[in-house]
């Protein structure tokens, strides 16, 4: 090989490695017994191990990145179990912001004027902007996916997205004193359940739930739904329509209802529930009933003036042992499938049975498949609208 081929050789592996511009294709050499790889002598069916990953870490001491989240709990939340972990641990310094939006990472990346290096805007964002050019692909020899929940890895999701995620859910919550629920057909069922109900404005979960409350098991509803599957929801839930007291559009409208006696039951967000339920509200979650299991989790903009970094920092929240963390600090469950396992390692009981994918819970969960409602989204949305809009 001569000299200037032995240069451009080097070259393309120190981008690779420190530079984070590496393709999940690229070939590695075998590993030595008891010798730490880097990133470029990873692959992907056998991505670098903690120890691999936090060696890389300590080469950027002293650098600094912008992360970009909703701000409020969650950020507050995120701040405890990742960025003050990560900022002690490695020496780095993170810049947050808040207020997080797609219209404005799109704007910064199609300007070429990027500042924020992670953002928090979820798979169905990163499935439609991902071949658009608006994030970076996640490099999947230092990001390691494949204990993640199956929804978190679906194509573009888990090209274009990743990292320490949360899940969070779609409940049905009541008040106590009324007559307890053991299912969605409950929900339907007014002459034997009575009270006031509310629902969410949006088709998503909604859809789900009047199917469960037509006798299908969360087993049973499986993705893409067919279009007699659709027609079945639409018919339940106009059936429903007489019924419905509120169509909530806040999240925390169906806790406050729920507390002042203005509702009976409602679907709710369980994050809401459990911190009325914290501060002594008589508020119920039937988490047997069945609920639609919804996550969250990072993208990095293309563009990103600190991309080498970002990918580090994704990769590193992934970790079951760091993934977990986050459930310490915000009633939301993790992402990595190893990290769910340690939970009852990490919280307490009660924490425990009001996390959504815990171990107890998780098997009633409905895993909504963000494919199926970036497709069918706008025609179902059109639907519900004609049913619910009036109120």
């Amino acid at each position: 090989m001569g000299k200037r081929a032995v240069i451009l050789w080097a070259s393309v592996v120190v981008v690779g490695i420190l530079l984070g511009s590496m393709t999940c294709e690229a070939a590695s050499a075998s590993p030595v017994v008891g010798k730490l790889r880097t990133a470029g002598e990873a692959t992907c069916p056998d991505p670098v191990t903690r120890a691999e990953l936090e060696a890389v870490l300590e080469k950027y001491r002293g650098r600094s990145f912008t992360f970009a989240s909703w701000g409020g709990a969650m950020q507050a939340a995120l701040r405890e179990a990742y960025l003050k972990p990560f900022q002690e641990r490695f020496g780095m310094s993170i810049v947050e912001d808040s207020g997080v939006s797609i219209a404005k990472t799109q704007a910064m990346v199609e300007a070429g004027n990027v500042t924020w290096d992670v953002v928090q805007l979820g798979p169905t964002t990163a499935m439609r902007l991902g071949p658009r050019e608006i994030f970076e692909e996640l490099d999947c020899r230092v990001h390691d996916n494949r204990n993640f929940l199956a929804t978190a890895t679906e194509g573009l999701a888990g090209k274009f997205g990743g990292g320490g995620g949360l899940t969070w859910a779609t409940v049905l919550a009541y008040r106590e004193g009324v007559k307890k629920p053991s299912g969605w057909a409950d929900f339907w069922d007014v002459k034997n359940f009575p009270g006031r109900r509310a629902i969410y404005e949006s088709p998503t979960g909604n859809v789900e739930f009047a199917l469960l409350g037509a006798g299908y098991t969360q087993k049973d509803i499986t993705y893409p739904l067919t279009p007699e599957q659709e027609e079945l929801a639409i018919q339940r839930l106009e059936e429903l329509w007489p019924h419905i007291n509120v169509v909530w559009t806040s999240g925390s409208q169906c806790p406050e209802l729920l507390i002042k006696g203005e509702l009976d039951y409602c679907t709710a967000w369980n994050g809401r529930i459990f911190d009325a339920q914290k501060q002594g509200a008589p508020l119920k979650i039937c988490w047997e009933c069945g609920f639609t299991l919804h996550i969250d989790y990072y993208q990095i903009p293309k563009g990103a003036p600190n991309k080498d970094v970002a990918q580090l920092f994704v990769a590193w929240t992934a970790l079951p042992e760091v993934n977990a963390q986050l459930s310490k600090y915000i009633s939301y469950g993790p992402l990595n499938k190893d990290a769910i396992a340690l939970l009852p390692q990490v919280v307490d009981s009660r924490t425990l049975q009001e996390l959504p994918s815990s171990p107890q819970n998780l098997s009633h969960a409905v895993l909504i498949n963000f494919k199926y409602w970036a497709d069918a989204f706008d025609q179902l949305n059109e639907r519900f609208l004609k049913i619910f809009q009036a109120r």
